[in-house]
């Protein structure tokens, strides 16, 4: 199989799981829609026709009377629709020159970017021929070289057609894959087709066939067909979000739907804190999905070879897991306490204590001052009040030091 074949039939695949696991929709846009009728006027032009059924075949004063309504309706609600979409337009066209010059184009039909036609001083004409403007632009620029004629070379240096240079074979490793696909900017457009968040989400399984992938390009010094083909949709920013090529799912409560999804990509899903994804740690092994390459072959030579294998992966994994756990509770640790206060204290020490519970508006936040006694623990003192009357245990976050005042 060639590689464009190979590459066409790994999308085909990888496109057919997503659309088997990922929700979707099909949302069909006609053509005689215009731009400022949004899915408002639908359901009303919608709720319209059903009405003027219901009235031609009952025909009674109710049934008019509400076809009546919603037709009046319909109309004030499209007046209104495009009346607010002329008004949008002419503020972005006042605050924009660049969308002026579009709507001019696209009034007048002009897609096509053209030159304006030269004059030819010799014979007082105006060329607007492509031709003719060429061998008068070639006139001018020769009119006004100023390079000696006997530098001049009417034969043109003849260039390799190939580079003498050739560059060294590398391989492309599967990591430096992987961490190109976690960097992937989702919120960019992208092609129809594979986008770029399935590959960012998928990137821990689909990482080994796209490095395959890439090797077999360098080694055949190819490059696939189906990569250079890009037709780019730009995705929603600004303006009419009731566009049809901007239409969104208006149902907020179909969260449902999408929870195999959610559920499918947490489980095999590589998770920051153990290192593995839960699939690994459930069942002692990577998940298989249709699109992984298949395995070269196994071999066991006892029929409980399986089990023992099993036994050795699971403590390897819980003892990675351990590790990797304790490594980012100290990370999370080290974040934390870098803008952490850790205030000390001496026995004989004077502190403010902050008060807990309710208090009247204007009364004291802190109370005091107290004199520490000893140390019970790295985060709480023993103390007295001044008269040595209540002796206390206290969090150090509730104590403030005193600063004495001197006058």
């Amino acid at each position: 199989m060639c590689l464009d074949d190979s590459v066409l039939s790994v999308e085909k695949m990888i496109m057919q799981v997503a659309n088997t696991v990922i929700p979707h929709k099909n949302i069909t846009v006609k053509s005689n829609d215009t731009s400022w009728f949004n899915d408002k006027l639908r359901k009303l032009s919608g709720d319209k026709r059903y009405l003027f059924k219901v009235d031609c075949r009952h025909r009674t004063p109710t049934t008019t009377k509400n076809y009546k309504d919603i037709s009046k309706q319909f109309e004030n609600e499209c007046k209104k629709a495009k009346k607010d979409y002329f008004r949008r337009m002419s503020n972005e066209m006042n605050t924009s020159s660049k969308l002026w010059w579009h709507m001019v184009k696209n009034t007048l039909n002009k897609q096509n970017s053209t030159s304006p036609p030269l004059l030819d001083k010799i014979n007082d004409e105006l060329v607007s021929e492509t031709p003719g403007k060429a061998e008068l632009l070639n006139k001018h620029f020769a009119n006004i070289c100023t390079m000696p004629t006997s530098e001049l070379n009417d034969d043109p240096i003849l260039v390799p057609k190939f580079s003498l240079h050739a560059m060294s074979t590398f391989d492309i490793y599967e990591s430096e894959v992987f961490e190109l696909l976690k960097r992937i900017d989702c919120s960019k457009a992208t092609a129809p087709g594979l986008s770029g968040r399935i590959l960012k989400e998928a990137g821990a399984t689909v990482t080994p066939i796209i490095t395959y992938l890439f090797n077999e390009s360098l080694i055949s010094e190819q490059f696939p067909k189906s990569w250079k083909l890009g037709y780019v949709t730009a995705i929603f920013k600004s303006g009419d979000c009731h566009s049809p090529t901007k239409l969104h799912d208006d149902n907020l409560y179909n969260w449902d739907e999408y929870l195999p999804a959610r559920i499918f990509a947490y489980n095999t899903g590589l998770h920051s804190t153990t290192g593995y994804s839960p699939f690994q740690l459930m069942f002692a092994c990577e998940p298989i999905l249709p699109f992984d390459l298949p395995t070269s072959t196994i071999t066991l030579t006892k029929p409980n070879d399986c089990w023992t294998q099993i036994n050795q992966l699971t403590k390897t994994y819980k003892k990675n897991v351990k590790n990797n756990i304790i490594h980012q509770q100290q990370l999370c640790k080290q974040h934390y306490d870098q803008q952490r206060a850790d205030p000390t204290y001496k026995p004989g020490d004077l502190v403010f204590i902050k008060q807990l519970g309710k208090r009247p508006k204007f009364g004291e936040l802190y109370s005091g001052p107290f004199k520490v006694l000893q140390q019970q623990h790295p985060l709480t003192y023993s103390m007295e009040d001044d008269q040595a009357i209540i002796q206390q245990q206290v969090h150090v976050s509730r104590m403030e030091p005193v600063y004495e005042r001197i006058i």
